[in-house]
């Protein structure tokens, strides 16, 4: 909870704006305390500030705050819509309460399910991946994010979903329950984590149980919640063992190691990646590499995606404590364990395989 002297000075600083120009000045205000550079890219960024609250109205205001954040030049520092901020911050926690669906934007501008959690609702009721949604809740105009929101709620509400199959439509009265996503399976020695959240380690611990060895497919995994990455690798790694460098907006490095209690330090691990291995994957990917604790191979690819920068998200509130949405903005950068600065270039495999089947990934020969 913010400290109420916080609010108090929010409040008395803001006093003089309109609903629309506090929160514009309160998402100012969150970059400017948090950006990790300094210089915010060479940017004037008292100016930005200024500008933004002589341009925002009513009808503007996510236009305004979404440009001024574009202005440094920064694809991960963003603005939140209130339903892409609500969406965000539910899905790092882990455990979510809907129908149990994964949707997407599609270049076309529909909203398509491209994915369907076994134990949810949607899934029991035969709702398929592929499945295009045509309305929730009597609503056909939102994006992935408004029509995911509207599936989500308390536990036992309903959902009237409208989904386009096979060129006809079908209609399903699903009710909402508290589940976790399956961000973790198995099959056969292949355990493949699709997102990092806060059940992460748990899933996985339980996943290898008593395996001698293990292939952790992280492929096409875009990231989530960095700890996470951090967390599973101290499960692999020895008392003292480099697992991340973090340099934050002072400039200060803080080294995360290894605290030799992990769950997984005898199985014999093969880590295997792709182009699109990003953020939280790279921290542990990064891990295993300088440590050699494992071999990293490359599925059809040289190296990861090269996402070597920390995002925290923070609400936009203003004085009322409305929802403004929320900024998404970058507060650190990383480096691996030797000091390698990814961003940009990602991590080089050891080798580059054609599939995750034991015939294509011989024993990476590591130096001592």
């Amino acid at each position: 909870m913010e400290d109420p002297s916080l609010a108090f000075a929010k409040s008395y600083t803001y006093g003089s704006f309109t609903r629309e120009q506090a929160a514009v000045a309160e998402a100012w205000r969150i970059v400017d305390n948090v950006y990790y550079d300094r210089t915010f890219n060479g940017n004037d960024w008292y100016k930005a500030r200024t500008s933004s609250l002589d341009a925002v109205n009513p009808d503007n205001y996510e236009q305004v705050t979404g440009k001024m954040l574009q202005g440094l030049g920064d694809k991960y520092t963003v603005y939140l819509s209130p339903d892409k901020y609500k969406s965000m911050v539910t899905t790092v926690t882990g455990d979510i309460t809907g129908v149990g669906v994964t949707l997407s934007n599609t270049p076309t501008g529909s909203v398509k399910i491209v994915g369907v959690e076994s134990t949810g609702a949607a899934g029991g009721a035969g709702v398929k991946a592929g499945d295009v949604i045509k309305s929730v809740n009597g609503k056909n105009d939102l994006d992935a994010d408004g029509f995911a929101n509207l599936c989500r709620g308390e536990v036992g509400g309903r959902v009237v979903m409208t989904v386009e199959r096979d060129g006809g439509d079908k209609e399903f009265i699903l009710e909402r329950k508290k589940f976790t996503p399956q961000t973790v399976k198995r099959e056969g020695d292949v355990v493949r984590i699709s997102s990092w959240d806060g059940n992460t380690v748990e899933k996985v611990v339980k996943e290898v149980g008593n395996s001698k060895r293990i292939i952790l497919d992280l492929t096409s995994n875009p990231g989530g919640l960095m700890t996470a990455g951090v967390d599973l690798a101290n499960e692999f790694l020895e008392s003292g063992d480099g697992i991340v460098r973090v340099v934050d907006k002072t400039g200060i490095v803080r080294q995360e190691r290894g605290l030799g209690n992990g769950r997984l330090r005898d199985v014999e691990l093969s880590v295997v990646v792709d182009e699109n291995t990003a953020s939280a994957s790279e921290v542990f990917t990064g891990a295993m590499k300088d440590n050699k604790r494992a071999g990293v191979y490359g599925l059809k690819a040289k190296r990861t995606y090269g996402k070597g920068v920390i995002q925290t998200v923070r609400a936009i509130e203003n004085a009322d404590g409305d929802n403004m949405g929320g900024v998404k903005v970058t507060m650190a950068r990383y480096e691996t364990p030797a000091g390698k600065d990814i961003n940009g270039g990602g991590i080089e495999v050891d080798k580059v395989v054609d599939c995750m089947e034991d015939k294509c990934l011989p024993k990476v020969e590591l130096p001592n």
